[in-house]
């Protein structure tokens, strides 16, 4: 797989068969084949600053920081931060459409675009995919794909750090989730509060699993470890563990679920794409991360550095897969 690419501030990355990467400035949705790596553009215009409902490269998306596919691969979600709104995308046809919010920043529960979100980052489906989460800044937003009605499952319109119940507990700017394969559980990147919160989804509760709260670098467990700016999650498939991509400290961390230890997995903290194994390789801001399904390997989109890197779970073995490191919007494998 040649390097003949180059992204636009690449953000995220969805399923092991399609990787789906966005921009968070230009437009512009990418699906990219996993057996080969070339580069196609679904939908969305280059450069555009507005949200227009539309198919293809005649539609405009804004923004794009969270994308989650369908688990019957029909339909793309999309979170519009600046805008404040989420988009549905139909691959098979390049349809866009508004799904959900007014395009104002203000926190109010209701259905389509009756409801508004403060700021929606990222996206997480259920197992059946009958609903979604929303990391909307300061809060956990539940989404029925059937309906489109928006409900406040934790936090609210004010920012702070409190564990606790449905709308006492609060963050500042949530950014990042996964769910566990059970639906039982959200983890989510509490970023401006450095910590990962852990949410149980039948009753709203709210506590922090890693994290002391400021920011810094620290191995340790719970809050005795310490992050940069978190900028993905990505959930192993027995849930027992997280990785961590450590923007502010440009490395892979690993958290375990049952009692939040935090490890180093690749990284030196050096600010440089570097391939190598373990702490020999080197990482330049790393952001949207997935794993494969048989968490084999782990894809990281770096958000600075321009490229797709892919880590061995096993030997943490890391290497660049595409992007040639430049800013630009070249199709090509």
């Amino acid at each position: 797989m040649s390097s003949l690419y180059s992204f636009q501030a690449a953000r995220w990355i969805l399923t092991t068969v399609l990787l789906l990467l966005q921009h968070f400035r230009p437009g512009t949705s990418y699906a990219v084949p996993f057996q080969d790596g070339a580069v196609v553009t679904v939908a969305g215009e280059l450069f555009s600053t507005s949200a227009v409902d539309g198919t293809g490269t005649s539609a405009q998306l804004n923004s794009n920081t969270g994308v989650i596919v369908s688990p019957d691969d029909v339909a793309v979600f999309l979170a519009e931060r600046t805008l404040c709104l989420i988009r549905k995308v139909t691959p098979a046809t390049g349809v866009v459409t508004t799904f959900a919010g007014t395009g104002i920043s203000v926190h109010i529960d209701g259905t389509g675009t009756q409801a508004a979100f403060s700021g929606p980052f990222d996206l997480g489906f259920t197992t059946n995919g009958s609903h979604f989460f929303v990391a909307d800044t300061l809060s956990i937003r539940r989404v029925s794909v059937s309906t489109g009605a928006v409900t406040t499952l934790a936090g609210s319109a004010t920012s702070g750090s409190a564990d606790g119940t449905g709308t006492s507990a609060s963050f500042n700017s949530v950014q990042r989730l996964v769910l566990t394969s059970t639906d039982g559980i959200i983890y989510a990147a509490d970023v401006n509060n450095y910590k990962i919160r852990k949410i149980t989804i039948s009753n709203g509760v709210v506590s922090t699993l890693c994290g002391a709260g400021s920011s810094g670098y620290a191995d340790g467990a719970g809050t005795a470890a310490s992050f940069g700016v978190i900028g993905g999650l990505a959930l192993g498939r027995h849930d027992s563990y997280l990785y961590v991509a450590d923007t502010g400290n440009h490395r892979i961390r690993t958290a375990v679920t049952s009692d939040g230890a935090v490890l180093t997995k690749a990284g030196s903290g050096s600010v440089t794409s570097t391939d190598g194994t373990g702490t020999d390789a080197e990482f330049y801001s790393p952001q949207g991360m997935d794993l494969t399904s048989e968490d084999e390997f782990l894809y990281i989109a770096e958000g600075a550095g321009n490229t797709i890197r892919r880590m061995s779970v096993s030997s943490g073995a890391v290497h660049t897969v595409a992007g040639s490191g430049g800013w630009g919007n070249n199709d090509a494998t």
